[in-house]
């Protein structure tokens, strides 16, 4: 059959980070208008630290690369804020992430950039610890502490490039802890789910005509997209999405042969969800087609 022959899939769905809770978060207030960064003096200073020794579950940032049996590395991106909580409860936005040097956020995935420096101008920032919440960026997402939307429909531009998982529903909370610098450290625990696709395929005569353009991924119980509620504990609410589809360069194609070490596709889902289907678009010359997996 045209499946077994030419395509097989290394479904290697990395459900990096399951954890997901339900409080109730109606006492919250939130002053979504962020500070700039620019000309302000900083009231109180939060930095994310990376682990030491990094894992799938200690990845604590907004973008990731990963490698066959090598784990998941992961940097903070352009764009990037953090809610905090202050003193009286209320939440503020932070500036822009930039480098612990308070240099930009570059999004080059450099070893300076697996930490990040966010600035608040203003709060009251007095408490041994204070909570935070990171709810995505983009045009959708990190407009409010307390609501994430997980896309139905989500584009990566290239193999290997998780950049869009800030705008397409990554999110996490922490716990910031003052140092005896007076500044506040924090290590991110993501709250959504993340599917690793390694597509290749074993002819090497039919890989340089067939090129991925999309992955569907549908949920056989739970919805797993959609727009939720988002609390200290994570996603909250039921969703409204059972499918997700990723373009692969919109509606272009892979220019290059799939290769397992280096053509990962990223995909955000809600966590929990167990049966799926699959599905993969792709191209073969001038011919596209639709091959379909069933029960992942």
């Amino acid at each position: 059959m045209m499946r077994q022959k030419i395509f097989t899939l290394s479904a290697m769905a990395a459900l990096l980070f399951l954890a997901v809770g339900c409080t109730n978060d109606d006492g919250v207030q939130e002053n979504g208008k962020g500070d700039s960064g620019k000309n302000e003096e900083a009231v109180a200073i939060f930095e994310s630290k990376a682990p030491t020794t990094e894992t799938s579950q200690d990845v604590t940032r907004t973008s990731i690369t990963h490698q066959v049996s090598k784990g998941a590395t992961a940097y903070w991106s352009p764009r990037d804020c953090i809610w905090v909580e202050e003193d009286d409860k209320s939440i503020n936005k932070s500036a822009p992430a930039t480098r612990l040097d308070g240099n930009p956020i570059k999004g080059d995935k450099s070893q300076e950039e697996k930490d990040a420096m966010f600035k608040l101008t203003r709060g009251k920032y007095t408490q041994p610890g204070h909570k935070i919440r990171y709810t995505g960026t983009g045009s959708i997402n990190g407009k409010s502490p307390r609501k994430v939307t997980i896309a139905g429909t989500q584009t990566q531009d290239k193999p290997n490039n998780a950049d869009h998982i800030g705008r397409d529903g990554d999110c996490g909370v922490a716990v910031a802890k003052e140092d005896i610098h007076r500044k506040y450290n924090f290590t991110l625990q993501h709250k959504a789910s993340y599917l690793c696709f390694m597509p290749y395929i074993k002819d090497a005569g039919l890989a340089n005509n067939i090129f991925l353009t999309k992955i569907v991924v549908t949920s056989n119980k739970n919805n797993i997209a959609g727009e939720y509620g988002f609390d200290d504990n994570g996603l909250t609410g039921p969703g409204a999405l059972k499918q997700i589809t990723l373009a692969t360069k919109g509606s272009g194609k892979i220019e290059v042969p799939w290769n397992i070490a280096n053509d990962n596709f990223y995909q955000v889902d809600r966590p929990g969800f167990s049966i799926v289907d699959y599905a993969h678009g792709i191209t073969y010359s001038a011919f596209q087609g639709f091959l379909t997996f069933i029960n992942f």
